[in-house]
Parts: C-alpha cells; structure tokens; sequence
C-alpha cells in the first residue's frame, strides 16, 4: 500500500488525545453560519471571512520554500490557515463554516478525505483535525475565479482593499 505510512500518520494523529475527541458529523446548535473566501497564487494569499464580528481578511506572501509549492498546495493550506486563525479567535465555537475556493483539487481531496499527494494528505487531516478541536463542521465548495474576482478576494493577492467584500458589498450575494 503506497500511502500506508502516511496513514498511519495521521492515525497518530488522530489518536493522540488522552480522550477521544467529539467528531462533528451534524451540528445542532448553529447560531450563525460563517462564509469565507480564499485565494492563491505563486507569490501570495488572501482570505476574506463574514462571521458575527464582521469581515475579517488576511494577505500575505509566501514564506520560503512555500512560494515554490503547487498552486493546489498553496489554495489548500489558505484554506486551511484562514480557518485556523479564525478558530484560535473563538469565532468558529457554534457555527457552521462554508467556505469557497477556486480550487477544485481542495474540494475533491476534502469530500474523498484523503489525497495521493503526501503534503495535501497531511492538510486533510490538519482539517479533521481543527473541526474536532473546535466542534465545527466546514464545507468547502468550489466556485468558478470570475465569483472569486467579483467577490475581491482575488484582489487580496495584489494587495487590493477596493474591490467585492472589501468595498463594502455583502458576501451573500457571492455564495
């Protein structure tokens, strides 16, 4: 089996906790649901989240070797990241997280729950991972880039703050 050694990894993974953790298979006490949007390239990333606070965003560039990754890699680990620092602000507690990329690699490896790929493998399970910690369950859609350009989390990449969500139009008119 070629990818044993990867599974069994994230059976560690998994199994760490001293106590089982609860796994999220239906929410029942949603207060709100969360969109978000998230985008990248060769040099850079953006997000852009709707939740009860407001519209949180975040741009960068790449550190390091992670400018050179494939562009699955990179939308994945935005993705994957956006949701993270969202989660260690408290906003993911009793929601449920929709979120869209343009990437339909991220889609695919997310509904089949695992990747041939070792690194986009390894973001999966840091996915499992975060709805358990945070009792949160996330979908992530895929949408065409025209709805990602619209939306202005495209614009992000380039440091845009003028364009979609940022200027001030709704989300929901993107989802």
């Amino acid at each position: 089996v070629p990818r044993f050694r990867e599974d069994l990894g994230a059976m560690a993974v998994f199994f760490t906790p001293e106590m089982p953790p609860d796994v999220t298979d239906r929410v029942s006490g949603v207060l709100y649901a969360m969109y978000g949007f998230g985008d990248a390239s060769g040099t850079g990333f953006g997000s852009s989240i709707q939740s009860t606070a407001g519209l949180s965003y975040r741009i960068g560039v790449w550190r390091g070797d992670e400018g050179n990754e494939t562009s699955n890699y990179q939308e994945f680990t935005n993705v994957i990241e956006a949701l993270e620092e969202e989660g260690e602000t408290g906003r993911l507690a009793d929601c449920r997280v929709f979120f869209c990329t343009d990437n339909l690699t991220v889609e695919s490896a997310l509904y089949k729950g695992s990747s041939s790929s070792e690194k986009l493998h390894g973001l999966v399970v840091r996915l499992h991972c975060l709805q358990s910690k945070y009792a949160v369950l996330v979908t992530v859609s895929h949408v065409l880039g025209k709805q990602m350009i619209a939306e202005g989390t495209d614009g992000l990449l380039r440091g845009l703050l003028n364009e979609g969500v940022m200027a001030g139009e709704s989300i929901m008119s993107f989802v």
